[in-house]
């Protein structure tokens, strides 16, 4: 059930962000949603825990990105 709310407000950030940065939000928004389909599909909590240590840096590179696709605006 997690999952789906994390899947959602993803979404739903992408969907906010394409109104700032455009198309590329739904680009980054793929890597959230297979990243979220493939912890859906782990087999086990240790397979999640091992999709979700990639997150921070996930969070780190959109982060960066979306910054810079505003900054250069």
């Amino acid at each position: 059930k997690t999952i789906w709310f994390c899947f959602a407000l993803y979404t739903f950030s992408a969907v906010l962000a394409t109104f700032f940065i455009g198309p590329a939000a739904a680009l980054m928004w793929l890597v959230y949603a297979q990243m979220m389909m493939a912890s859906l599909h782990a087999a086990s909590t240790v397979g999640v825990m091992k999709i979700y240590r990639y997150f921070p840096r996930v969070n780190v590179l959109v982060g960066m990105v979306t910054f810079f696709l505003i900054l250069l605006r």
